[in-house]
């Protein structure tokens, strides 16, 4: 695999990120293809959300990655991306591109469990971290939440929750 430093030096990636991308490439595709394919309109940030909230309703059952997903929440979010990539005015170049936040981490609305039975799921948290904060502000799309082991203190991620 290319680094990011050898991939932009690729002369003929611009020309191939004009083309309509596949289920693949949308499963791989890093920030810079999503924004070009944005800006060209090859594909809306609805298609890639979508498609990635499928993939991962398919795949988290075995997988257990996620441990919280808000598919109104996220198809609104890639709906107001659309349109503003649309009317020629993304908040950012990473307007629409997907991102997962991992349960440590504060987002306004959504719970917060932080790996741990001893959370109640059902109390969201009443604000956005910074983090997450300057992520909205940018645009991005938020998949869902990332598993984590208990309070974040173990190396490998075997969530309870």
């Amino acid at each position: 695999m290319k680094s990011p430093t050898q991939r932009s030096k690729d002369p003929d990636r611009r020309s191939r990120l004009v083309e309509p991308l596949g289920d693949e490439v949308i499963a791989w595709a890093d920030s810079e293809t999503l924004a070009h394919a944005f800006r060209m309109a090859t594909i809306s940030p609805v298609e890639v959300a979508d498609f990635l909230l499928a993939r991962i309703e398919s795949m988290d059952p075995d997988l257990k990655a996620f441990v919280f997903l808000d598919r109104v929440t996220t198809l609104a979010m890639a709906r107001d991306s659309a349109n503003r990539w649309q009317a020629g005015k993304p908040l950012s170049p990473l307007d629409g591109v997907p991102v997962t936040i991992k349960d440590l981490i504060p987002v306004k609305g959504w719970p917060l469990r932080r790996g741990s039975l001893a959370y109640d799921p059902n109390v969201p948290a009443p604000e956005d971290a910074p983090c997450v904060a300057r992520l909205r502000e940018a645009g991005v799309v938020f998949l869902g939440k990332t598993a984590t082991p208990d309070s974040g203190c173990k190396i490998v991620t075997q969530s309870d929750v």
